[in-house]
């Protein structure tokens, strides 16, 4: 028994040493070292092992509980990137507020083998969450032709979707803006195979405010087919050992690509002569150096008002928040919501906000 505790409490420390190495995985850029930030993708998980070891020590009544409750209180800030507090809810808009929507829509692309009845659901889908959203700004990636998007989908609901919207969008790139509001100009910068990237667009708010929306897709990390594999697989075979290697080389050259993307867009974000509202799809956790990277100096809307956990996407990887809404300080967050998933791996996030008075 005096062996088995011994053990246990080596795993605690080892535990608590590896949480705490995530903790500083958001300060190093994977460029110099890319392991860190692959702990700081598991964190929600780390955050569970020591829960877990809080209770069994509270339980066996040993004072080696306080090794994980320190731990998770000086990280108290990361768990508040993934456990909002808040109202999972949009509360009615006041005059003079403004909703954003910022959502990965890859799965509306038709696929070669699907039916026709799928597609038309997608659309469907899409419609209603454009309609039931009545945001001012859509954020939309991975949809590489958005307004055939947007005609099928009022082909299948024709009154769902406000005619005054327009739409912004290179139309070699995946990323949309869908808007009501006037468009001043906009830009749109791309990396290779145009699916990852950024567009910023200058909108009028009202007579004497303008606002500089950008819409992200940081590099994807390619995993999700490896990972189901792994999944399936045995440890015992050497095939899945080699998988397993395989994942972790594409996450670290896709990491790095996110380092070198997120000190572009940063630089970009700087340069904005007007307040910044940053909707988009980072591929990566609050606790990374992609985000610390682009929402330096912005309020994260989930963290402001946010309820419930923070997952956003849905895929083999469980409890990942990679969808963001950032907002400039010149403006108040009065709401938040993660919506419900229907047709894509990815979850809508929409906010309110209004000027500060």
């Amino acid at each position: 028994m005096k062996r088995s505790i011994q053990l246990l409490r080596w795993a605690n420390l080892i535990l608590v040493l590896v949480t705490l190495l995530a903790y500083i995985s958001p300060y190093v850029s994977p460029i110099n070292f890319w392991p860190l930030s692959f702990l700081g993708l598991f964190f929600p998980f780390l955050i569970l092992f020591n829960l877990f070891f809080i209770l069994f020590w509270a339980l066996s009544r040993k004072r080696h509980f306080i090794f994980s409750l320190l731990t998770i209180v000086v990280g108290w800030g990361y768990l508040l990137s993934f456990i909002g507090f808040g109202k999972n809810s949009l509360h009615l808009a006041e005059e003079g507020s403004f909703k954003f929507t910022s959502f990965n829509a890859h799965s509306i692309v038709p696929k070669k083998n699907q039916l026709n009845e799928e597609r038309n659901k997608a659309y469907g889908d899409f419609a209603d969450m454009i309609s039931q959203q009545k945001s001012q700004v859509f954020c939309f990636q991975e949809v590489p032709n958005l307004p055939r998007a947007i005609s099928k989908s009022r082909e299948m609901k024709p009154k769902a979707i406000d005619p005054a919207y327009q739409i912004l969008q290179d139309k070699r790139g995946s990323l949309g803006i869908l808007t009501n509001l006037p468009v001043l100009r906009s830009h749109s910068e791309y990396y290779e195979y145009r699916t990852n990237g950024y567009q910023w667009a200058d909108l009028q708010l009202n007579d004497h405010q303008i606002i500089r929306v950008f819409n992200l897709h940081l590099q994807s990390n390619g995993i999700t087919r490896m990972t189901r594999d792994v999944s399936n697989g045995n440890l015992g075979k050497k095939k899945t050992w080699k998988r397993i290697k395989n994942i972790m080389g594409q996450y670290k050259r896709a990491a790095q690509k996110r380092a070198r993307q997120a000190k572009e867009v940063a630089e970009a974000i700087q340069q904005s002569p007007h307040p910044v509202i940053i909707c988009g799809d980072l591929n990566d956790v609050p606790t990374s150096y992609a985000y610390r990277v682009i929402s330096e100096s912005m309020q994260d809307s989930f963290k402001e008002k946010g309820g419930g956990f923070a997952t956003t996407y849905t895929g083999p990887i469980p409890g990942l928040r990679i969808d963001y809404i950032f907002v400039s300080y010149p403006y108040e967050i009065q709401s938040f919501q993660t919506g419900k998933r229907n047709f894509s791996d990815h979850k809508p996030v929409s906010t309110i906000i209004r000027p500060r008075l």
